[in-house]
Order: structure tokens, then sequence, then C-alpha cells
């Protein structure tokens, strides 16, 4: 028998262009969902009301983590979001200079963030206290990739 969905709640269009990323809160009561719009958009799991929608200005928003184990922290590439009961606070900080970042990955207090061909490793004590531990290098030219940029496509943790 083939599997079957069934419709548990139909989000509200909220979002003039194109959902880019999705990210279940830890506890699964909430979903961020990003867009290139700039805008972000959080969720109840259990009422499917919308609960807060954040413009990051003209940066669309290409990935999300949640920082374990709380549910009142996320990440994404344009910025930290701090979720203080009913209050989104917005810090940030430029992780790569040459392009957006793209992809994120979490194990721990550590992220890795992706940007174009770089990749950074960072240390976070909390919301606020980011520091870059190494940059991962891109893998060595061959004689078929020599002339041909190094592009980031995805970012995880093999534990």
């Amino acid at each position: 028998m083939p599997l079957q969905y069934k419709l548990y709640h139909r989000l509200e269009e909220e979002h003039e262009d194109t959902i880019t990323s999705l990210a279940f809160s830890t506890h699964g009561t909430f979903l961020a969902v990003g867009s290139l719009d700039g805008k972000l958009s959080l969720w109840s799991t259990l009422s499917g009301r919308k609960l807060h929608i954040v413009v990051t200005g003209n940066n669309a928003v290409l990935s999300i983590i949640w920082m374990t184990p709380s549910e009142n922290h996320l990440f994404l590439s344009s910025g930290f979001f701090d979720l203080v009961w009913k209050q989104v606070t917005v810090t940030g900080f430029a992780a790569h200079s040459s392009s957006p970042v793209e992809y994120l990955a979490i194990v721990d207090c550590v992220v890795v963030t992706g940007a174009r061909s770089e990749v950074f490793l960072w240390s976070h004590e909390g919301t606020a206290n980011w520091t870059q531990l190494a940059q991962v290098l891109p893998p060595p030219s061959i004689s078929v990739n020599h002339q041909s940029e190094v592009i980031v496509t995805s970012l995880a943790w093999a534990l």
C-alpha cells in the first residue's frame, strides 16, 4: 500500500517569493520558514497559527537551524534570532564577507557555515559570544576541475 499523507495544517500564504528553508524546533513545537523575499515566519505546529513574521531586509533566508536544546534560539543565514516569550530579538554578525551564508549545520556548541566556496567552523556560548575556530580549505585541484571554482552545496555533520 502506498504511503498516504494527511493534511494537518495549511500555512496561510505569508511569503511573496520562493520558500528556501524549513526547520522544526528541537521538540517539534515550532516550524521556521525562510524565503527569498527575506522573510522568516514562525508557526505553531500544534495550532497551525503564525506566531511571528520577521523581515530580515533584502537578504534571502537560505538556511535555518535551531540551537539545541532550547526552542528559543535559531540561527539563519541572515542573522541570529532569539525568541523570548512572544518577542523576537534579532542579532547577528557577518560570518562571511564575500557571499551570504547559504548552508548551516550544528552539533553541540559548534556551527559550520558555508558560503559559495568558503566553509568556517564557529564556537558559540549563548547568543552573543561567537569565535571562529577554523576555515575548512577547499579540496585540491585536479585536472578535471583546475579551472573551476568549488562551490559548497550542502553541509552536514557525520556522527
